[in-house]
């Protein structure tokens, strides 16, 4: 069977259950990078180095990504179907090209302040304390209602989010199940919030646009000289900022509405220089004080358990 006859006839009606925007995004994909290669070939004619040769003519290293999880998918589905006869040609190991380690712009707990005061009487001050204190995407900060927010117990519920679909604009889902989640606003931004939303109703953010939205905010943040960083950074910054604190990594991964705890673990938690300097000057006090250091009870029985195992072994 050619490859895009699978393609249109079964890989396709096996994603239409998908989200939209999902599915646009498979699309996508298909369309500009996967079927003007692949359309023509026979399913069991390809070829792992095929595969590689493919990935090179893509310029951009997370479009050829994207588009190898997406020919992957479709090559599995094949499997599935018992339409592919090979041995799958994505088990071997693929060289997909890598793209550049994207190092987010994060502001400190003092420029966070500076921001906070910053805005206060802007329009957009509710919309950047919630995105920056709650660490939200900015399609959930942008769709978030003064009745989502408890203004008595801070509790926030995050159940929506806002996305351009075929040049539409759409309020829908948040984007997967762990992302529909409840948070709490701490109790020194409580009182401010409330003020801000006495008598209050609709989104947070009064205006119709998240592109004019983002801009408003940098245009802002330039003109009164405060610390920038864009709306998705401000969810990396809440969470470098819990991570400083001490926070389990667990805690701050389902607050961020991830599904995975290694999404948080790669993308979002990026300690800054002051937190490893920090770490080691905990660790050298230690040392510092030799054998007159008082380990504490858990860690001595923790070290009792390690030795009767020992001694078992």
């Amino acid at each position: 069977m050619l490859f895009k006859d699978f393609v249109n006839n079964y890989y396709l009606q096996s994603i239409s259950g998908l989200a939209e925007s999902t599915q646009i995004g498979y699309k996508s994909s298909i369309n500009k990078y996967i079927l003007p290669y692949w359309g023509n070939i026979d399913l069991n004619d390809i070829k792992t180095q095929e595969i590689e040769k493919w990935l090179l003519t893509i310029e951009k290293p997370g479009a050829a990504e994207k588009a190898y999880k997406t020919f992957r998918q479709i090559i599995h589905k094949a499997k599935d179907y018992n339409i592919l006869t090979i041995e799958d040609p994505t088990h071997k190991r693929i060289k997909v090209p890598k793209k550049k380690g994207y190092q987010p712009k994060l502001l400190t707990a003092d420029e966070v302040n500076q921001l906070l005061n910053g805005f206060k009487g802007h329009y957009l001050e509710p919309t950047v304390i919630c995105a920056v204190m709650l660490g939200l995407r900015r399609g959930e900060a942008f769709a978030l209602k003064w009745e989502d927010i408890n203004l008595e117990t801070g509790k926030v519920i995050i159940n929506k989010t806002y996305q351009q679909i075929n040049g539409h604009p759409q309020y829908l889902p948040t984007k997967t199940i762990k992302s529909t989640r409840t948070c709490w606003l701490p109790h020194s931004i409580l009182e401010r919030m409330r003020e801000l939303g006495q008598n209050k109703s609709g989104r947070i953010c009064p205006i119709e646009s998240p592109h004019k939205m983002a801009k408003d905010y940098r245009d802002y943040c330039f003109e009164h000289n405060l610390p920038y960083t864009s709306f998705t950074n401000l969810r990396h910054t809440w969470a470098t900022l819990a991570l400083e604190t001490g926070t389990d990594i667990s805690v701050v991964a389902n607050m961020l509405g991830h599904t995975d705890i290694s999404t948080a673990y790669n993308h979002y938690l990026k300690p800054r220089e002051s937190t490893y300097q920090q770490t080691q000057d905990n660790v050298a006090s230690i040392v510092s004080l030799g054998k007159n250091f008082q380990r504490s009870e858990k860690w001595e029985s923790w070290m009792n358990k390690i030795k009767n195992l020992v001694k078992k072994t």
